[in-house]
Protein backbone atom coordinates (compact mmCIF):
# COMPACT_ATOMS: atom_id res chain seq x y z
CA UNK A 1 0.00 0.00 0.00
CA UNK A 2 1.36 3.68 -1.37
CA UNK A 3 1.62 6.29 1.80
CA UNK A 4 0.09 9.32 1.89
CA UNK A 5 2.10 12.84 2.49
CA UNK A 6 0.61 15.86 3.65
CA UNK A 7 1.69 18.70 1.45
CA UNK A 8 0.68 22.14 2.52
CA UNK A 9 1.83 25.22 0.18
CA UNK A 10 1.30 29.05 -0.19
CA UNK A 11 -0.32 30.42 -3.10
CA UNK A 12 0.63 33.79 -3.46
CA UNK A 13 -0.80 36.88 -5.63
CA UNK A 14 0.44 40.27 -6.54
CA UNK A 15 -2.08 42.83 -6.16
CA UNK A 16 -2.33 46.37 -6.96
CA UNK A 17 -4.25 48.98 -5.46
CA UNK A 18 -4.24 52.69 -6.10
CA UNK A 19 -4.56 54.72 -3.20
CA UNK A 20 -5.40 58.70 -2.79
CA UNK A 21 -2.49 60.17 0.42
CA UNK A 22 -0.28 62.61 1.47
CA UNK A 23 2.37 60.30 2.72
CA UNK A 24 3.07 56.42 2.12
CA UNK A 25 2.09 56.10 5.76
CA UNK A 26 -1.43 57.19 5.35
CA UNK A 27 -1.65 55.30 1.95
CA UNK A 28 -0.37 52.36 4.43
CA UNK A 29 -2.73 52.91 6.93
CA UNK A 30 -5.98 53.68 5.00
CA UNK A 31 -4.68 50.32 3.19
CA UNK A 32 -5.04 48.28 6.32
CA UNK A 33 -8.07 50.08 8.22
CA UNK A 34 -9.81 49.19 4.82
CA UNK A 35 -8.62 45.78 2.80
CA UNK A 36 -10.90 43.29 4.91
CA UNK A 37 -14.24 45.63 4.37
CA UNK A 38 -14.95 44.02 0.80
CA UNK A 39 -15.25 47.41 -0.89
CA UNK A 40 -11.63 47.85 -1.73
CA UNK A 41 -11.28 47.86 -5.20
CA UNK A 42 -8.00 46.34 -6.87
CA UNK A 43 -6.40 47.07 -9.94
CA UNK A 44 -4.89 44.01 -11.23
CA UNK A 45 -4.01 40.42 -9.63
CA UNK A 46 -1.47 38.59 -11.13
CA UNK A 47 -0.82 34.50 -9.69
CA UNK A 48 2.94 34.51 -8.68
CA UNK A 49 2.62 30.76 -8.06
CA UNK A 50 2.05 28.38 -5.29
CA UNK A 51 5.12 26.81 -3.11
CA UNK A 52 5.44 24.17 -0.69
CA UNK A 53 6.81 24.83 3.36
CA UNK A 54 5.37 21.68 4.71
CA UNK A 55 5.16 18.19 3.70
CA UNK A 56 5.16 14.68 5.48
CA UNK A 57 3.66 11.36 5.70
CA UNK A 58 0.09 11.26 7.31
CA UNK A 59 -1.87 8.27 8.75
CA UNK A 60 -5.60 7.65 7.25
CA UNK A 61 -6.95 9.00 11.41
CA UNK A 62 -4.56 12.35 10.66
CA UNK A 63 -6.54 12.72 7.20
CA UNK A 64 -10.09 12.06 8.54
CA UNK A 65 -8.83 14.77 11.42
CA UNK A 66 -7.63 17.52 9.14
CA UNK A 67 -10.39 17.15 6.85
CA UNK A 68 -12.76 17.45 9.64
CA UNK A 69 -11.38 20.34 11.48
CA UNK A 70 -13.15 22.61 8.23
CA UNK A 71 -14.75 20.61 5.78
CA UNK A 72 -16.37 17.96 8.49
CA UNK A 73 -19.48 17.46 5.82
CA UNK A 74 -16.84 15.99 3.27
CA UNK A 75 -15.68 12.76 5.82
CA UNK A 76 -17.31 10.45 3.61
CA UNK A 77 -15.38 11.69 0.33
CA UNK A 78 -11.95 11.43 1.38
CA UNK A 79 -10.57 9.42 -1.17
CA UNK A 80 -11.84 12.61 -3.55
CA UNK A 81 -8.89 14.19 -1.96
CA UNK A 82 -5.94 12.26 -2.60
CA UNK A 83 -4.46 12.51 -5.60
CA UNK A 84 -3.06 9.38 -7.13
CA UNK A 85 0.42 9.54 -8.58
CA UNK A 86 -0.10 7.57 -12.56
CA UNK A 87 2.52 4.93 -12.27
Amino acid sequence: MKKVVLIESLSSFRIRYFVEADSLDEAHDYFNAKIGDGNFEEASQEDMGEYIFSSRFVSQEEIKTIVSEKSPWMLNEIDNFINKKDN
